[in-house]
């Protein structure tokens, strides 16, 4: 999540759960009501009481999901068994951000100020980096997995050596940035600064500013490539704009917006839909027409005494949930809490869920 200047309610991803061991079919929620549910999950993965899981990855193959949380743990969940298969120690401030190098042989995970490699094979830690940035964390992997973007104290790009863990030299690309992505080639950043708002690309030997786009958008939270590179999607709290071509122009903003509350964004591997968390559950969008095609989420008011209320965590407040698709498509995780399920429980209890998703 690179959207740190937001307040923290509207960004910080809490994954929900329930006090029902081991790993559940929708069918075995029959104590609960769901009236007013488009889709329940298909599986549950039990976490525990407290731990507040803010983000989660799939690994590159799809059998492990990474998460990590205020527990200031990241866990490995087996997604067949629905198993933590690793704890891994470490951080000592909650986790904001989890996620895979490329090839899946590093995992990298970050909480306020710090950045921690580990082998998901082992689970042992590799390297832990010093960034200095304050808040919620900006991380991610350049294309080929060998570098790590991240953000500063004064919030200015630093890059840093995936293997060695040693900063790298590069050009100055000034300071108060809000997100970063790279470009698909590798060869640029795309940018956010806090001053303008706008869109900047820039490249990664020179500094030089070589594009910049201007929407309808403020306070950008987000950049985020599609797979096939031909994509770019930025998004703040309300709306989602889609940018195409090789010089990204004519952003168009996404059929009904504006949602609300819009916490994270997830691209299928074919890059022909995105999944969207935000205040009232899930949406996923057909990315060539613009339109959404599937809702996990409630039909008309919700109600927090049927099944809708899921993405509930308190009475009179509500959190959007984050999101990921898995490698092959099949399936997005997301989250849900016993208190949030079962509203007649004061269980707090954390977990992942996941829905299949059909054709």
């Amino acid at each position: 999540m690179n959207a740190k200047w937001l307040p923290m309610a509207l960004v910080m991803i809490a994954l929900g759960g329930c006090n029902i061991p081991g790993l559940l079919s929708g069918d075995d929620f029959d104590g609960i009501a769901a009236s007013s549910a488009r889709s329940t999950p298909t599986r549950i993965l039990k976490g525990q009481a407290e731990e507040s899981i803010q983000s989660l990855a799939f690994s590159p193959n799809g059998q492990t999901i990474a998460s990590g949380g205020d527990t200031q743990l990241v866990k490995l969940w087996n997604v067949n068994t629905g198993k933590v298969t690793k704890t891994l120690k470490g951080h000592d401030k909650p986790i904001d951000w989890v996620g895979y190098s490329p090839d899946g042989k590093t995992l990298a995970s970050a909480s306020e100020g710090v950045v921690k490699l580990w082998d998901p094979s082992t689970g042992e830690a590799r390297l832990s980096i010093n960034t200095g940035e304050k808040g919620i964390p900006t991380v991610v992997f350049s294309p080929d997995g060998k570098r790590l973007a991240t953000l500063d104290g004064n919030d200015e790009l630093v890059f840093w050596d995936v293997t060695s863990g040693e900063k790298l030299e590069a050009p100055s690309f000034g300071n108060k940035l809000r997100t970063i992505s790279f470009t698909p080639d590798g060869e640029q950043v795309a940018v956010v600064r806090q001053s303008s708002g706008k869109i900047e690309f820039l490249d990664l030997k020179t500094g030089e500013r070589k594009a910049e786009l201007s929407g309808e958008q403020s306070w950008l939270a987000d950049l985020r490539f599609s797979p096939d590179g031909k994509l770019l999607v930025s998004r703040d709290a309300t709306e989602i704009t889609l940018w195409r071509g090789a010089a990204w122009e004519n952003g168009t903003t996404l059929e009904n917006s504006p949602m609300t509350d819009i916490a994270e964004i997830s691209f299928s591997p074919d890059s022909k839909r995105m999944a969207v968390a935000w205040r009232f559950g899930i949406t996923v969008w057909d990315l060539d027409t613009g339109k959404q095609t599937r809702s996990y989420m409630w039909k008309g008011t919700p109600k927090r005494d049927d099944w809708g209320a899921i993405f509930f965590r308190q009475a009179d407040y509500h959190e959007p949930t984050c999101v990921a698709y898995s490698p092959d498509g099949k399936r997005i995780a997301s989250g849900i809490s016993n208190h949030d399920i079962a509203i007649q429980s004061a269980d707090n209890t954390w977990a992942i869920a996941l829905w299949d998703i059909k054709p």
